[in-house]
């Protein structure tokens, strides 16, 4: 008879059932039935061999230990049972499917990869469980799993990583990694060699005479060159020895002056930021935030809509977006691909992961990314108004195109640098008072002689240079609220008083803003 196992999906288990009315996969742990684990793991590897992958519902031994293993083999092992699982060094090479499962140990995995990526959807972890250095080249899917123990995550996700609706009731890390492979090649070699010197007796005849003599200075000639040759060769040698040294010492202080002060290609160090693809927090719970952390994580295509982040620690993660030229959320870039019913319903949601991201990172210090978030939050707020208002009619456009939202010293000194142009083309000024006058003193005849032409021009650039300086110098002084302005003999009209009634308003208000943004870049409120 078959098994009494049923599920909705396949239907059932058509494996024999034992005295329990179960298979030996599916009896349970408390049962008189149920097989040992030795056994249990023999007739798992039948069905390996069997190319059986069809695992749903098993009830596996208290304890799991694998390594140095590979598994080509598809395996649907949903609604199943699992106790503490060890494995190192195992190759998936097909999709794991665990939904709905139920992980009453710890579980650690260790320099594994997955080659089709996992489905965990909806299970349970009730202990802690720690993945290192490990590979998921495809997708990963955890939603609305729910996480016990701690949880320590770090290795490469090559595809979507899918974290929706989990609750992480204790500690969670999610980091990147640094690897670092070291080869090590040795070759020894050890020789020696003794040579022996025998003694040689001879009868030479012996030399009377010049022939005497001159063997003598043969052999005082022979003595001294090998002496000067020895020695000199002694000092090449140690000359050479010298410069080697020297050099070696000079290459090694610029090896370390480069790796000390410089970047540089590491050898053997392998960097991951764990997230490659898209990577999904929507809507997750955090019981305990303050425990969780992403760190060295790319995040440039995460999504954290409806999740509370303001005490998570973000450290050295990356948040860039080219699009939008600063750090920011991928949300905002994919929702303008969206209709005006969806930008309405999730504009708030990302105004709110920007807000709780910019506050988790002013807690640690962290001003320079949370101003790129504070403008993606103010941003998301301006988008949510109306069109007239969203483009200049709110506090919130103008405050954007001033100064950045606060955050862009540059663009309040440009607005400033532009108000004093403004004012200084707006206000009657005196010069052209005088340039009448001199045009009126010099008759046109004698303006358009070819000797008078250079002498009229250097005249009127003269008369120009001084009254626009002074202009200049009396727009900033009435900008900046200055008492005694320069004289510029302007006439005291109406037109002039409301011109340096408005300037004298608008000038304090952008220099505030310089001062603020200035405030901001270096620290926050």
């Amino acid at each position: 008879m078959s098994c009494n196992y049923t599920n909705s999906e396949t239907g059932g288990c058509f494996r024999n059932q034992n005295s329990s009315g179960y298979c030996d996969f599916h009896t349970q742990l408390d049962s008189a039935n149920r097989v040992g684990a030795r056994r249990y793991f023999a007739k798992l590897r039948q069905l390996l061999r069997q190319n059986d992958g069809n695992w749903q519902g098993f009830i596996f031994p208290d304890y799991i230990y694998l390594q140095h293993t590979n598994l080509d083999l598809q395996l649907n092992i949903q609604d199943a049972k699992f106790g503490i699982i060890s494995l190192t060094q195992v190759v998936f090479e097909k999709q794991i499917n665990l939904s709905r499962c139920i992980f009453s140990g710890e579980i650690t995995i260790r320099s594994s990869k997955f080659l089709e990526g996992i489905v965990a959807l909806t299970s349970t972890f009730e202990h802690d469980v720690t993945v290192t250095s490990t590979t998921i080249e495809n997708v990963f899917s955890s939603g609305g799993s729910e996480y016990l123990g701690n949880f320590f995550l770090t290795g490469r996700i090559g595809g979507p990583a899918n974290f929706n609706a989990c609750i992480f009731r204790n500690r969670a890390s999610f980091q990147g990694a640094r690897n670092i492979t070291i080869n090590i090649g040795a070759a020894m070699s050890a020789g020696a060699s003794m040579t022996g010197a025998g003694l040689v007796f001879s009868n030479r005849p012996r030399l009377t005479g010049i022939k005497f003599l001159a063997s003598k200075l043969r052999s005082l000639y022979i003595k001294v060159g090998s002496f000067f040759k020895k020695h000199l060769i002694a000092a090449i040698a140690k000359s050479r020895q010298v410069a080697s040294r020297i050099t070696v010492s000079i290459k090694a202080t610029m090896y370390s002056v480069q790796r000390k002060y410089l970047p540089h290609r590491r050898t053997g160090v392998e960097i991951t930021y764990l997230f490659y693809g898209d990577a999904h927090f929507e809507n997750v719970v955090f019981e305990n935030p303050r425990r969780v952390k992403f760190s060295g994580v790319n995040l440039t295509r995460s999504n954290f809509s409806g999740t509370h982040l303001s005490d998570v620690s973000f450290i050295d993660c990356n948040f860039y977006q080219p699009a939008l030229r600063r750090n920011g959320l991928y949300e905002e870039i994919s929702l303008r691909q969206q209709d005006f019913y969806s930008k309405r319903e999730r504009l708030p949601l990302i105004e709110n992961s920007y807000r709780s991201i910019r506050i988790s990172l002013e807690s640690v210090k962290d001003f320079t990314r949370a101003n790129d978030f504070f403008i993606g939050e103010k941003e998301s707020a301006r988008k949510q108004l109306s069109t007239p208002r969203r483009l200049l009619f709110s506090v919130l456009a103008l405050y954007k195109y001033l100064s950045n939202y606060g955050t862009s010293p540059l663009r309040c000194t440009g607005w400033f640098i532009l108000l004093v142009v403004i004012h200084c083309a707006l206000i009657e000024s005196a010069h052209d008072d005088e340039l009448k006058k001199y045009f009126q003193s010099a008759p046109i005849e004698s303006t358009y002689k070819a000797g008078n032409i250079n002498t009229q021009l250097k005249n009127v650039i003269s008369i120009v240079g001084e009254n626009y300086s002074r202009r200049i110098l009396y727009s900033i002084q009435t900008m900046t609220l200055r008492r005694n302005k320069a004289d510029i003999k302007v006439k005291p009209t109406v037109y002039n008083g409301y011109v340096n009634a408005i300037f004298s308003v608008l000038g304090p208000l952008i220099i505030g803003l310089i001062a603020l943004s200035i405030r901001i870049k270096i620290k926050r409120f």
